[in-house]
C-alpha cells in the first residue's frame, strides 16, 4: 500500500503536462471543471468572482504588510526607543531571527493547509500580522519585546506567503493558461509593495502632524494598519475560495478523518488511499518532486528571490 501511494504522489508531482485535447489553446476546455473570469482568467469551476478578488486582495495585503514593517521599523528604533547607534546591526539581527523562524514555519503552514484548507491558515496568518503590528510601537526594548513581536510577525508572514503559492495552484489548476493567473497575482503583489513604500510610509508622519506628536503618529499608524489586518483576517475566512482540504470545512474534515483512522486501527481494517498522509511523508514527497526540472527550478527561483529581502531590509536604514 505504501509503495502504491508513493508512486501515485510522485506521478502527480512529475506529470505536469496538461491534456492537449482539453487544453485552453485547443479550444476544448472541459467546462465541468474550468471556467473563465473576466473573459481572461481560466480558473477552477468552484472559484467565483468574489473568491478570486479576495485572493488578489490577500496577495496585495501580504506583501504590503511585510514591506511596511521593514520600512517603518527604523523609525521605531530611533524615535520611539531613542536608539541612534548600531541601528543597522539591530535591524540585521532581527531580520536574521525572522528568517530562522520563517523557514520551519513555512513548512508547518504548508503541511497544515493540506489538512485543514487554505482559508484557516490564511486567516491565522493575518491575525498574527495584525497583532504583532499593533504591539510593535509599544515595545519598551529591542530584546526581548521587539524580538518577540518580530517573531510573531514572521510566523504570520510565513503563513501569508506560503498560502499565496498554495492557493494559486488550487485556483489556476494544471493548465497552460495558468500563467495569466500567476501574472495578475504577481501584479497585485508588486502593487502591495509599492503602496507600502509610497503611501503607508507617509502615514506616521501625517498622523504625527495632526496629533502634534511624532511618536503618537507612529503608534496610531501601526494601530490602523494592524487593525486593517485583523479585519481582513475575518473577511478572508468568509470569502476566500474553499481550496486545499475544503477551506473552512477542512477543519471539520480533518478531525473526522483522524477519528476515522483511529477507529480503523482498532478494528484492524485496511487503510484506504483517502487516509491523511503523515507530515514527514508530505515533506518527503515535496523533496522528491524536485526531480521534475520545472519544480526544481521553482525551488531555486524562490531561494534566489528571497535574497532580495536582504537589500530591502537595509534600504530604510541607509544614510
Amino acid at each position: 500500500m505504501r509503495s502504491e501511494l508513493e508512486a501515485k504522489v510522485l506521478h502527480q508531482a512529475t506529470d505536469l503536462q496538461p491534456d492537449p485535447e482539453n487544453s485552453p489553446s485547443s479550444g476544448n476546455i472541459t467546462h465541468s471543471n474550468r471556467k473563465r473570469l473576466f473573459y481572461i482568467f481560466i480558473v477552477e469551476n468552484n472559484v467565483s468572482y468574489l473568491n478570486f478578488i479576495s485572493y488578489l486582495v490577500a496577495c496585495f495585503a501580504t506583501i504590503c504588510l511585510v514591506a511596511y514593517l521593514s520600512l517603518i521599523q527604523p523609525f521605531v528604533l530611533t524615535i520611539l526607543l531613542g536608539i541612534t547607534e548600531n541601528t543597522g546591526n539591530i535591524t540585521g539581527s532581527l531580520a536574521l531571527y525572522d528568517e530562522i523562524i520563517a523557514l520551519p514555519a513555512t513548512l508547518i503552514w504548508g503541511i497544515l493547509s493540506d489538512r485543514v484548507g487554505r482559508r484557516p491558515v490564511y486567516s491565522i496568518g493575518f491575525i498574527c500580522l495584525g497583532v504583532s503590528l499593533i504591539l510593535y510601537p509599544y515595545v519598551k526594548n529591542v530584546y526581548p519585546h521587539m524580538l518577540l513581536c518580530r517573531l510573531l510577525f514572521s510566523v504570520g508572514s510565513a503563513a501569508g506567503t506560503c498560502m499565496m503559492t498554495g492557493t494559486l495552484g488550487d485556483i489556476a489548476g494544471n493548465q497552460r493558461e495558468g500563467g495569466r493567473v500567476s501574472a495578475i497575482v504577481g501584479l497585485f503583489s508588486g502593487l502591495g509593495g509599492a503602496v507600502a513604500g509610497l503611501v503607508l510610509i507617509k502615514l506616521p508622519s501625517q498622523l504625527g502632524r495632526m496629533l502634534d506628536s511624532e511618536p503618537q503618529g507612529i503608534q496610531l499608524g501601526f494601530t490602523i494598519v494592524g487593525g486593517c489586518a485583523l479585519g481582513l483576517a475575518l473577511l478572508l475566512f468568509l470569502i476566500l475560495p474553499r481550496t486545499g482540504a475544503g477551506g473552512a470545512d477542512g477543519v471539520t474534515a480533518w478531525f473526522k478523518a483522524c477519528i476515522s483512522r483511529k477507529e480503523k486501527e482498532t478494528s484492524d481494517e485496511p487503510a484506504s488511499d483517502s487516509e491523511l498522509i503523515s507530515p514527514w511523508k508530505m515533506l518527503k514527497y515535496g523533496i522528491l518532486a524536485a526531480r521534475d526540472p520545472r519544480v526544481g527550478l521553482a525551488y531555486l527561483s524562490s531561494f534566489v528571490v528571497s535574497q532580495c529581502s536582504i537589500h530591502n531590509t537595509f534600504t530604510s536604514v541607509a544614510d
